[in-house]
């Protein structure tokens, strides 16, 4: 039995109310929930620059985050041409004496402002572990069940890290802000960019 065209609209006509109704009502909710963010910009700036000897390269950039947070941000550059890489953490207390007057002032560098603030970070190029090669005596095919044993040499290569060269490099940063001991925020922001 067909529907009556009269009893169609009725039936059309609430059901498109509610869907907007029910649309209206989950776009309002996640405004009120979306919460504001910690971290209001990171930024990756300027030309970097590398060392005479291409082991080391100086990014920077800015980043502003909410007061009274407290910023890290891991800093990654990667040189496919070359197989370059490094990788640091900003404030970098790599090698300064825990409670050191050194060490408190990279510490000060974490606590936000509010306002627009920098950082400049020189990473070393990663140095590579030291590989181990094996070379075995070549076997021969023997009646014997027993296989012998056969004595293998083994060959340290030295560490050698890979050097940056004027050119193309991916630069990538991950912030974290913290509060009172928790997480607030993660912001990433990755670039290419001419390292000198």
């Amino acid at each position: 039995m067909p529907i009556k065209r009269s009893y169609r609209r009725r039936l059309a006509a609430p059901s498109a109310v509610a869907l907007l109704l029910a649309l209206a009502v989950a776009a309002a909710g996640q405004a009120t929930t979306t919460p504001t963010r910690a971290i209001r910009s990171l930024v990756i700036g300027g030309t970097p620059t590398r060392s005479p000897d291409g082991l080391a390269v100086t990014v920077g950039g800015s980043f502003e985050c909410a007061a009274g947070s407290v910023i890290g941000i891991n800093v990654y550059v990667e040189q496919p041409g070359t197989a370059a890489f490094a990788q640091d953490r900003f404030p970098s207390t790599r090698g300064l004496k825990k409670g050191s007057a050194a060490a408190k002032a990279a510490a000060s560098k974490r606590r936000c402002r509010g306002t627009s603030q920098t950082w400049s970070l020189r990473l070393a190029a990663h140095v590579r572990r030291p590989t181990t090669q094996t070379n075995a005596p070549a076997t021969t095919t023997r009646t014997t069940p027993t296989p012998t044993p056969t004595s293998t040499t083994e060959k340290k290569t030295p560490a050698q890290p890979k050097t940056f060269k004027p050119g193309p490099v991916h630069i990538c940063a991950v912030a974290t802000s913290t509060r009172k001991g928790g997480t607030t925020d993660l912001r990433g922001y990755c670039t290419l960019a001419t390292v000198r």
